[in-house]
């Protein structure tokens, strides 16, 4: 049974106890204030997998006792979350959670987050949290950075109003296979105890075998093209140099949004197999690195300008960071590149 639900996304830095603490103060504070309300039953937490076993087992790595250690949420806290909220269990940061949270901010998915980021470590500097701050400034996502900013929301705003619904449990649509990742319960066990929660597990696996080609049309893979707008003209004349081997080697061409345009305008046969995210500033970039993550993307041609610089450059490097993490995907970057691949390995 699916019961609408709005979703709070937090996030404490795994390498700050003092960020984890306040995040686990503010949770205990939210159940303390508002175990009783009516409207919690609304609300949906949603964490990342390191924040996740610090916040309900106080360790950053239950099998390394030598990691950041913080108190966790209390028993009764703890079954509050689970039981009255629900709770969705991301990836951790270092497996894609913040990659997979970007996207689903820039679809709409999520609008409200407490990241609790520290300034004292370089961990807040990482491209995908610079990516997903980005995201949630451009969709007027509500982000608290602190432990009084998200207490004065949930006073104020979450009795009245403010929400986001959402099927609940959650099911993440990814375009690369036409498909959805459910939200599957699991069995949280630890030191014993059984608690249900729901995660999505983890990206595609990195045994994952390398796409030969050709292949089958019913496994024929998918290809992402991207290209900066000063590169446009040059993926324009490369999808219609290479249009006859796009449309008989792969399933689906996943593309921002502009990009989409050029191939369709280059090749109008291929506007069959074209799927169109948003543009990369407007989190384009960040879904397609999600659908690289999780294994339904196999070869990515981004033309990148490497001459004037981009508003969104973190999202593009959460793109080729991505493709760092998964080492069945062919990643070209520039035209040479990508044209001397398709004419030796594509028929």
């Amino acid at each position: 049974m699916c019961v609408p639900k709005t979703l709070l996304f937090a996030l404490a830095s795994h390498d700050d106890d003092g960020v984890n603490r306040r995040l686990v103060e503010t949770l205990e504070h939210l159940h303390q204030e508002y175990a009783a309300a009516a409207w919690c039953h609304e609300f949906a937490l949603v964490l990342t997998g390191g924040t996740y076993d610090r916040v309900f087992h106080g360790l950053a790595d239950p099998e390394d006792k030598t990691k950041l250690k913080v108190d966790p949420v209390g028993l009764d806290t703890r079954e509050w979350l689970h039981q009255t909220l629900g709770v969705l269990r991301l990836p951790s940061a270092a497996d894609g959670g913040l990659i997979l949270l970007g996207a689903l901010v820039s679809s709409g998915t999520v609008r409200l987050l407490m990241p609790f980021l520290t300034a004292k470590t370089l961990h807040w500097m990482r491209p995908e949290s610079f990516a997903l701050l980005r995201l949630c400034d451009y969709c007027k996502a509500s982000t608290f950075l602190n432990p009084a900013s998200a207490k004065e929301w949930f006073r104020l705003r979450a009795p009245t109003g403010d929400r986001n619904p959402r099927p609940w449990p959650l099911t993440i649509e990814l375009a690369g296979t036409n498909s959805q990742v459910a939200v599957v319960p699991q069995q949280d066990t630890h030191d014993g105890s059984t608690v249900q929660f729901w995660s999505v597990g983890n990206p595609a696996p990195q045994e994952r075998p390398l796409p030969r080609f050709p292949t089958e049309p019913a496994e024929r893979p998918v290809i992402a093209l991207i290209a900066h707008n000063e590169m446009k003209p040059q993926m324009s004349e490369f999808v219609w140099d290479m249009r006859g081997k796009l449309r008989d080697n792969f399933g689906k061409i996943l593309c921002t949004g502009t990009t989409g345009r050029v191939v369709v305008d280059a090749a109008p046969s291929l506007e069959p197999l074209v799927h169109r995210y948003p543009s990369g500033p407007k989190g384009g970039d960040v879904e397609i690195a999600a659908e690289i993550l999780f294994g339904r993307c196999d070869v990515v041609v981004f033309f990148v300008d490497p001459l004037h610089p981009h508003p969104h450059t973190d999202d593009i490097h959460v793109v080729f960071g991505a493709a760092m993490e998964q080492p069945y995907v062919r990643m070209f970057s520039n035209e040479r590149q990508a044209r001397g691949w398709f004419a030796d390995a594509l028929t």
